[in-house]
């Protein structure tokens, strides 16, 4: 409802000419804000902001626009506005003529689920999926003893709770997914339900109970796992939140695996400790025990319709890991917020001294890092080459590595530019993300890999509020996360 915001820098100063449209019920929860009084002062003030359409709020009904017009409190010129970029943006869509536009029911359900669409949900799986760890224990031995135990092996919950249409029917299992690759080396254990059962969770404002289980049902599901992990010369653990536990409106205190996983997991570490998991949640998690227990941990996030079949490729090599951390993970709660491009502040922290930016139970570096990702091979990266070591405005420099598969098999890494501005009237990150680049190797294989560095990429919100780059020093890192040493310098020139 900010006429400034809306009408002078967006469409005056920006030129947009688009339709604006409100966030679920924005309009409405100015109210709760302390903003507007009642839903009528709410719609007059969106609507006199320029705001064209309020998503399901109920706000811009007739009765409460036409009391406003009537009042003199909006204009028939505000409405007629509004209407105007509505019927435009329908017209350029070609819904006068075509309401259905491409809408086909039949076509629909023939073609969402194909077997194309399938193949790319499973490539788009595989890549996401992140090696947070691997101590040789990955890729599976097709001749190794596994069991795959824990609650998401059994499970179709590998959706994100906005798949809003998706259907867990058509996920297939863990299990499902396994036995068509590793059929007489594999066994299976739920070992424990995700959460505790009668757990009661929220689901667009529907409670989902979990199914109730007596401590004997437990007891017997546990010890059914430990039989089968002891019995076993490798064990898959799969283990993660609960659809539910991730995603709008849930927020957590204590951003863990459910207590009642770990006490699975180490149970099965005291009988096996060659452990790989397996890790499910659509946020980064404490995962300080697990990566200390496990062999290999797998970030698999909610990976979808063909979430299995992606995580056996990535399991028994089908797949090399490519996939990279897009936050960092913290080393426990009490770390967060933790982000690669955060600030120096006064006292940066150096080892052994007292009086600096540190905690003193826990590093100042997350678990894993942003930009982060392992691989079945391995790389290297050369120190970084610069064209100039002077940049004037309108001219640009080239940042470049020579990335070597120095592995035994063929592997893809991200690439990644990073670029301080060591000193402004704008305290700068210590490093910001600036390019990145996906490189396929075979073994041995070398690429020279190159970046462009203009005047407009080194551009921020200054003292004086202008939007612009200072001439001074500027530090360059080009590696494989966010924690790359080795940087070169240059000098921008005013």
């Amino acid at each position: 409802t900010n006429a400034w915001l809306l009408k002078t820098v967006l469409r005056d100063e920006m030129g947009f000419e688009g339709v604006l449209i409100s966030d679920f019920s924005a309009i409405a929860e100015t109210i709760a804000h302390g903003h507007a009084a009642d839903k009528k002062e709410a719609a007059c003030m969106a609507i006199r902001a320029g705001l064209d359409i309020d998503m399901m709020g109920g706000v811009y009904s007739a009765d409460t626009v036409r009391e406003l017009l009537a009042e003199g409190k909006i204009t028939q010129a505000d409405i007629d506005a509004s209407v105007w970029r509505i019927l435009k943006l329908k017209n350029d869509l070609g819904l006068f003529e075509h309401p259905y536009k491409d809408g086909d029911e039949t076509l629909e359900k023939s073609v969402l689920l194909c077997s194309d669409h399938r193949a790319l949900a499973r490539k788009a799986a595989a890549e996401s999926m992140v090696l947070l760890k691997n101590d040789g224990a990955l890729p599976l031995s097709p001749d190794a003893s596994v069991a795959l135990i824990g609650p998401y092996t059994d499970s179709r919950q590998l959706m994100s709770s906005w798949a809003i249409t998706g259907k867990e029917a058509d996920c297939m299992t863990i299990q499902e997914a396994a036995e068509e690759v590793l059929s007489g080396h594999a066994v299976y254990a739920q070992g424990c339900p995700i959460l505790p059962p009668s757990t009661v969770l929220e689901d667009f404002g529907t409670s989902v109970t979990q199914a109730p289980l007596s401590e004997e049902d437990l007891r017997a599901m546990r010890d059914t796992a430990m039989e089968k992990a002891k019995a076993s010369d490798l064990v898959v653990m799969l283990l993660g939140e609960h659809t539910l536990q991730s995603g709008e409106a849930t927020s957590r205190g204590e951003i863990t695996v459910p207590d009642i996983q770990m006490d699975l997991f180490r149970a099965v570490r005291a009988v096996n400790p060659r452990i790989v998991t397996v890790i499910f949640s659509g946020r980064p998690l404490d995962l300080r025990e697990i990566s200390e227990g496990s062999l290999a941990v797998i970030e698999a996030w909610r990976p979808g319709t063909e979430g299995a079949h992606a995580l056996m490729d990535i399991l028994l090599g089908t797949v090399n890991p490519s996939g990279c951390l897009p936050m960092s993970f913290p080393y426990c709660v009490g770390q967060v917020p933790v982000s690669y491009n955060e600030y120096a502040t006064g006292r940066p922290y150096r080892p052994g001294l007292r009086f600096v930016s540190r905690y003193l139970d826990i590093p100042n570096q997350p678990l894993y890092p942003f930009g982060y990702g392992g691989s079945y091979t391995t790389f290297s990266v050369s120190p970084v080459e610069l064209t100039e070591d002077h940049l004037c405005k309108g001219g640009s420099i080239q940042a470049a590595v020579t990335v070597t598969n120095t592995g035994e098999r063929e592997g893809t890494v991200t690439v990644q530019l990073y670029v301080r501005d060591v000193s402004a009237s704008v305290v700068r990150p210590v490093r910001e993300l600036k390019g990145a680049e996906r490189v396929s190797l075979g073994r041995g294989e070398s690429q020279y890999v190159s970046f462009t560095i203009t005047e407009d990429m080194l551009r921020f919100y200054r003292a004086d509020g202008t939007f612009g780059s200072e001439p001074g020093t500027f530090h360059v890192w080009i590696g494989t996360d966010s924690t790359a040493d080795g940087y070169a310098q240059f000098v921008l020139e005013g």
